[in-house]
């Protein structure tokens, strides 16, 4: 067999398994590897070529001789029609690189890639050969679950707690006292530590704590620099003791001229309702209805907090309807 010897190191040369121990092995496994990436395969007219098998008992196939015994132990692994069983089934799943390949090819082949990106550079060393160890892929699988497992308990607090300052939350001043208490909660650790941080998305504003303070900055802005001087007396930036403050002050504003309808509450309240915002008006839709169209099913206000309300309002005449059945 004759191949360039780029194409032989691209595809990871001969391979050396034990299973290719014995006289019924080829240069096949690796031509065939060839053949499944692509590479077409030429054969030697039989009028100008002849095949002849140094190694094998019956060197052309037609003569008729039979193995001796010394022969027949050489073969010590299975084979498919005379052929090493692990190259039939390389050439049969479609594989291009060998299971065990030489290490001195694979930093052949390896050396000759063409990263693009620092990025990617640091992956593409990580593992060496053999791949990721076992203690590696358990350490990652316990770091997945540990994950998940402390979002979930961060999530469960920060539920509790905004329940808590709406149980608890009668007054304005004691409203404030709750949110000033528990706004650590809701901001990440990394975010504590450095002071800035996007901790809170609605309508076209970013919410970032900035000094015992929450800073609404607009996104059309961009990148800002809250610890430039003077920079927290721009006129479109929002400050307040927390992020339900600022909401609730957005809510009562008006609303942006969205070209796109933007989902600013999910089935608010628990409810069936979802809230849009498009184009300078509010919209309450059931989820039934389908995604936002501007047709019958939509109810319509000039604010988020108006919406709210009518929304509330439908809520609790619900629950007196309810009530009113079951005592009659």
């Amino acid at each position: 067999m004759t191949v360039r010897t780029k194409d032989a190191i691209r595809y990871g040369g001969f391979v050396e398994p034990v299973s290719y121990r014995g006289n019924l092995c080829g240069p096949y496994d690796l031509g065939w590897r060839l053949v499944n990436a692509g590479l077409p395969e030429v054969w030697c007219p039989p009028d100008k070529a002849s095949l002849y098998h140094f190694a094998h008992p019956d060197p052309t196939g037609v003569q008729g001789i039979l193995p001796s015994f010394r022969q027949l132990r050489e073969m010590t692994h299975p084979h498919v029609d005379l052929h090493a069983w692990i190259a039939v089934e390389h050439f049969s799943t479609g594989r291009m690189l060998p299971l065990d390949e030489n290490p001195e090819i694979f930093e052949r082949r390896l050396s000759g890639r063409r990263i693009g990106t620092e990025f990617e550079a640091k992956y593409a060393r990580m593992t060496g050969q053999d791949g990721f160890s076992t203690i590696q892929r358990r350490r990652m699988q316990l770091s997945l679950v540990y994950g998940i497992l402390a979002s979930g308990s961060k999530n469960t607090v920060r539920q509790l707690a905004m329940l808590l300052a709406r149980k608890l939350g009668r007054s304005e001043r004691t409203k404030r006292l709750l949110r000033r208490l528990l706004a650590p909660i809701f901001l990440r650790e990394d975010m504590r530590r450095t002071g800035v941080g996007i901790v809170y998305s609605y309508l076209e504003y970013n919410f970032v704590p900035f000094r015992d303070h929450i800073v609404a900055i607009p996104k059309h802005l961009g990148p800002y620099d809250l610890f430039a001087h003077g920079a927290l007396e721009h006129p479109e930036l929002l400050v307040g003791e927390s992020v339900w403050e600022i909401r609730d002050r957005l809510d009562r504003g008006s609303v942006p001229d969205f070209a796109e309808p933007v989902l600013v509450y999910q089935e608010y309240k628990r409810g069936d309702f979802n809230i849009f915002v498009y184009r300078g008006k509010c919209y309450g839709r059931r989820r039934c209805d389908g995604p936002f169209e501007l047709d019958d099913h939509n109810l319509a206000a000039d604010t988020v907090q108006e919406m709210k309300a009518i929304l509330s309002n439908m809520k609790n005449r619900g629950a007196d309807a309810r009530r009113s059945r079951q005592d009659g």
